[in-house]
């Protein structure tokens, strides 16, 4: 749902975190070792790419779908 609000306010597809991955955990209420895990599980997908805190989407629908 994160990515999906990024990308709204972003208007783009390639979103530039505007946080560290420890505060984005902290955001969100969770540990940054399971952030980290869910990202790569997206990354293994094909949801998204990832570079430090440059996300690539890859699949918008499939990320809609998850949420749906």
């Amino acid at each position: 749902n994160y990515l999906l609000s990024q990308y709204e306010i972003q208007k783009n597809l390639a979103l530039i975190l505007p946080m560290s991955r420890k505060s984005l955990a902290d955001h969100l209420g969770v540990q940054r070792p399971s952030l980290s895990r869910e990202l790569v599980n997206m990354k293994d997908d094909g949801l998204i790419d990832f570079n430090k805190n440059l996300i690539q989407i890859k699949d918008l629908d499939g990320i809609e779908n998850i949420l749906n």
